[in-house]
């Protein structure tokens, strides 16, 4: 009863409750492994990976080969930064249980973090993925009834978990609010499974809201034929509760990804991926995705700052006569590269310090961890602060206020972070790699007109970082000016990123209807 109640608070979203019931029916009952995988899953939810792989850890040492508990721990491991380990777990998973769809798209997103600059590599990975998983599954019954004509009104469908207090919520709100109702009809599918206080936001921005969790994939794709979907974009890729095999099925004749990952599908049922020519320029990187290319001039994204900001205060540097550098993204993507790099941007300033923040820092063997990487670099540990999640964004973002200069991550570059720190007159300097992931930091900064920011190299990123460092005129000039120069730049233009897509949008129908049209359809 205590673990049926638990599972039930956790389903829910009551993850708390979740863990203490589920907590007091192991302690009645110890041998549950499945019990103890739950248990794992509502830790992990509020941020508690020391205990989720205690837990996950208890049930391997009894049965090595339970997938569902591999797969937890790798979960656990990679949001505490450790991704090494947490790609050993993945694979071991998908050896356990070869059809376990999650672990290999959650290896596919692991993957980015410590091999993020290997694009030939990380094509092939996802095209493996769609072979095992996907193939067979394309249906096209759409196609004898459509209406073909190029220039009439379109059914617009974006498919998302993400409909909530996430980061892809930020990009998306502006996009539906600018949307031209006149040209097109805007349908939003979706996956969340706690709606919140955004949910109810981003459902009165559409023309028509459907709830497709519950839905199996058949039953999804059958509802948005139904709906006459003619463009279908999905807005996840491989990360979080994914519905690429809903795509695999085609229920539109067009399918777009955008936004929500930062690597192909894989899938030879999606058309087309949005991108712009910073993040991916002209030449090997159309090589590297199943989709094709399609390049918007006023870069790939449309950033929505958060209505509690802060205002911007003045350059902590004024007050402690120190530099305080700053980086608040996802602990998975601080690489040991990262650490050793920072770690030489510190020691050529030795009153300089280090702010990082991240949701995995509530973790006590995360931040042993990570203090540890320094120590090892020569940074001592009160060089380094090390902070949690906030309770508020208006908190989150105020954190900011500490920080003289943002550094980026790479492989792996910020995004949200990045337009977060911007927005708070925070300076990013970001390195550029050759793939997606590696110049999402290249293509924000070229938007804000501050493209002097992006190293190509990890000594010009030092070069960079230490100059700008010396340079306090400069960082007073850049706070003062940074919310105007972002307001007046393509970054926070809805109109503008919203006309260009559905300029992209309108070619896409348009090539869709001469092909069919050509074949004889």
């Amino acid at each position: 009863a205590l673990y049926n109640r638990g599972n039930m608070h956790k389903l829910r979203g009551d993850a708390a409750q979740a863990e203490e019931d589920i907590g007091r029916a192991l302690a009645l009952e110890p041998g549950h492994a499945d019990w103890r995988c739950v248990l794992g899953e509502a830790c992990v939810v509020q941020w508690k990976l020391d205990a989720a792989a205690e837990c996950y850890r208890a049930v391997l040492e009894i049965d090595p080969r339970d997938a569902r508990a591999r797969f937890g721990l790798g979960n656990a491991l990679l949001m505490a930064g450790r991704a090494d380990e947490a790609e050993a777990c993945f694979r071991q998973a998908l050896k356990d249980q070869p059809d376990l769809i999650s672990a290999h798209s959650n290896l596919l997103l692991c993957l980015h973090y410590r091999k993020g600059g290997d694009g030939p590599a990380l094509y092939k990975e996802h095209i493996e993925w769609a072979r095992r998983h996907a193939s067979g599954l394309s249906v096209t019954a759409f196609a004898a009834d459509v209406d073909r004509s190029p220039a009439r009104k379109l059914n617009i469908g974006y498919v998302s978990p993400n409909f909530h207090a996430h980061p892809v919520a930020t990009f998306i709100e502006p996009v539906l609010a600018a949307h031209n109702r006149s040209s097109f009809r805007v349908f939003c599918y979706s996956d969340v499974a706690y709606p919140d206080a955004v949910t109810r936001r981003l459902a009165g921005l559409c023309d028509t809201w459907r709830d497709i969790h519950a839905l199996g994939h058949d039953d999804a794709a059958r509802l948005i034929r139904q709906d006459r979907i003619d463009i279908l974009v999905d807005l996840a890729g491989h990360a979080g509760s994914a519905r690429l095999l809903l795509f695999a099925r085609k229920p539109a004749p067009v399918q777009v990804t955008w936004l929500g990952y930062p690597d192909t599908t894989g899938l030879p049922e999606m058309d087309y991926r949005i991108t712009d020519a910073d993040a991916d320029p002209e030449g090997d990187a159309d090589n590297r995705y199943s989709e094709k290319l399609v390049r918007l001039a006023g870069g790939f994204l449309c950033y929505a700052p958060h209505a509690d900001s802060p205002p911007v205060g003045k350059p902590p540097m004024l007050e402690s006569a120190r530099i305080t550098f700053g980086s608040f993204n996802n602990l998975a993507k601080v690489t040991p590269d990262a650490i050793s790099l920072w770690s030489e941007i510190l020691c050529a300033l030795p009153s300089a310090r280090m702010i990082m923040k991240a949701h995995a820092l509530e973790s006590g063997n995360a931040r042993n961890e990570l203090l540890g990487r320094f120590a090892r670099h020569g940074i001592a540990a009160d060089r380094i602060e090390l902070l949690g999640a906030e309770p508020s964004a208006e908190g989150h973002l105020g954190r900011y206020g500490a920080v003289d200069i943002a550094l980026d991550t790479f492989p792996y570059n910020g995004t949200t972070t990045t337009c977060e720190a911007l927005w708070m007159g925070v300076p990013v300097i970001s390195l550029a790699g050759k793939t997606h992931a590696s110049r999402v930091g290249a293509s924000i900064l070229a938007r804000a007109g501050l493209s002097s920011m992006v190293a190509s190299t990890p000594e010009d990123y030092l070069r960079k970082a230490t100059a700008l460092a010396a340079d306090g005129p400069r960082l007073r000039e850049l706070r003062a000016g940074m919310r105007e120069r972002l307001r007046a730049c393509a970054l926070l233009d809805a109109g503008g990123f919203a006309s260009n897509l559905e300029a992209a949008y309108r070619q896409m129908w348009v090539r869709w209807c001469e092909t069919v049209l050509s074949e004889g359809e």
